[in-house]
């Protein structure tokens, strides 16, 4: 069951036997924010973060922000790109320097984009669109920034609210100089958090980058690829 940041400061003080003197909301928003954000940095890809948006090129255009993707403004990392016409085709994922190596610093222009690059944010595509098209944007978003009011819930799944509930109890305890009390429900917290991760990892097939080309990719090595595209 979900739980909102209100919930968990009202769980602390009840637990701790506390009022909002003792635990005002300013001290239990940063341990909230600190056990959020660890949560979050022990595992690369969540499978609620993923999402699919919309890349429509401009002619002449090469460089598009992933903040101008339609579907959302939030697009923080890029996994896949695919056109649906004239074929349906993955781009190739490409680093700069061989992007320019392949079609030229100023890449000549094409009426369809066979590679990316990620740089700065932005998707650079390759050769230039010479004309519209939209590409399909598979990647993950960025999580939302948590808390940031009372009736507001982490950007996780649910089992993991309980979680931050105990850190924020061991945080209270820390700042009450009770070092015992704040070490066991730390030590749970640390608990239920790897429990709710194995969880995860044995029963979801977690997203990850197909194999570019299929069979393909193990019969030629990228650039020829690429180049073959190309003639």
């Amino acid at each position: 069951m979900a739980m909102t940041f209100g919930d968990m400061q009202t769980f602390v003080r009840a637990q701790a036997d506390a009022d909002t003197t003792d635990a005002p909301p300013g001290l239990l928003q940063v341990h909230a924010r600190i056990a959020y954000n660890d949560i979050l940095a022990r595992k690369n890809s969540w499978d609620h973060l993923e999402v699919k948006y919309t890349l429509t090129t401009v002619a002449g255009q090469n460089t598009y922000a992933l903040s101008s993707l339609t579907g959302g403004a939030d697009m923080d990392r890029v996994y896949s790109i695919t056109s649906q016409t004239p074929i349906l085709r993955r781009l190739a994922p490409m680093t700069r320097s061989d992007a320019d190596l392949t079609f030229g610093v100023t890449a000549q222009q094409s009426s369809t984009p066979i590679a990316y690059v990620l740089s700065n944010q932005s998707i650079i595509l390759y050769p230039t669109p010479s004309g519209v098209q939209t590409l399909n944007v598979l990647g993950f978003r960025a999580n939302a920034v948590w808390p940031n009011g009372d009736g507001s819930i982490p950007d996780l799944p649910d089992e993991f609210h309980d979680a931050i509930a105990w850190y924020m109890l061991s945080g209270y305890y820390l700042s009450q100089e009770d070092q015992g009390m704040s070490g066991m429900y730390l030590q749970e917290y640390n608990q239920l958090v790897e429990r709710y991760l194995n969880g995860i990892s044995n029963t979801r097939q977690l997203p990850r980058p197909m194999i570019l080309g299929g069979s393909m990719a193990l019969q030629r090595p990228l650039m020829e690829r690429v180049k073959g595209m190309l003639e």
